[in-house]
């Protein structure tokens, strides 16, 4: 099922009773993982359909900073 906190009438997926969420799940570079729905319950690949890298985030994210501060080791 979708996450409780919201359901869409227009979304496919909220239509057909389908397990998803709503958020973007980001990648970080040690391959964890966070969404940007809060109200998410479950954060694996299957439930988004928009998956990101971390780096992609606008603003940046620390692992960036991890990876550059390592390969220059």
């Amino acid at each position: 099922m979708s996450d409780p906190v919201f359901h869409d009438p227009a979304c496919p997926d909220c239509a057909g009773s389908l397990d998803h969420c709503h958020g973007t799940l980001v990648v970080h570079t040690d391959f964890t993982v966070e969404c940007t729905d809060a109200g998410c319950v479950l954060a694996h690949r299957e439930r988004h359909a928009l998956v990101v890298d971390c780096v992609a985030v606008a603003g940046g994210c620390s692992c960036e900073v991890s990876v550059a501060v390592s390969q220059a080791s």
